[in-house]
């Protein structure tokens, strides 16, 4: 079904149907419309503008890295965990985990890879709402919850280290691997408004 999918892709997705017929619209709408008196080509466009990537690697690298089914709770485990010394959050916010405990020490290290990984090899990070295309909660939905509000970014923790991250520090990667963008096989002389 995919090019290429490493062990830990897999999807979660409620109907598999739904989810590819709306992927399909949107990249059928933008690649395959030939001009039609629009002045407007979707070929032309997307062989000359778009700057394809591997979405896998730079945009779902957590994902990647782990699995994508329940992910988006493990997001929310890895933002939340006290981590000391970034920016200016001096203090550790109070935790109902003991530090030395091997439960923290292992959700610790989860947080750091993860966090540290997507920091230093990724170029965003999705985060979906998938109103009823998944199983799992995702994590949008999660901190829009409003016991949540504020944990993405509270002193002192991953969250707030992330943020700090995408903004004051440089990645020393070579670059974002990029796709080619090839004429499609299959195009259509019709309107935007005609598919």
């Amino acid at each position: 079904m995919f090019e290429n999918p490493s062990p830990s892709f897999d999807v979660d997705w409620i109907d598999e149907a739904l989810t590819f017929e709306y992927v399909t619209q949107l990249i059928g709408r933008l690649i395959c419309l030939e001009e039609a008196g629009e002045n407007f080509s979707g070929v032309d466009y997307w062989q000359k503008h778009i700057f394809a990537f591997k979405v896998l690697k730079d945009d779902w690298c957590g994902e990647s890295l782990t699995s994508f089914v329940g992910f988006r709770e493990r997001d929310f485990e890895a933002l939340t965990p006290p981590y000391n010394g970034v920016d200016d959050a001096k203090a550790e916010p109070e935790s109902k985990s003991d530090p030395e405990s091997e439960e923290y020490s292992a959700n610790y290290k989860k947080a750091a890879f993860l966090i540290w990984e997507m920091l230093a090899n990724a170029s965003m990070w999705k985060v979906p709402h998938a109103h009823e295309l998944t199983h799992s909660v995702q994590l949008v939905t999660l901190l829009d919850l409003q016991e949540n509000e504020g944990m993405d970014a509270a002193p002192g923790t991953f969250g707030k280290l992330f943020r700090f991250g995408t903004v004051n520090l440089r990645q020393t990667r070579e670059g974002i691997e990029m796709m080619p963008t090839p004429r499609p096989s299959q195009t259509w002389k019709k309107g935007v408004l005609e598919v």
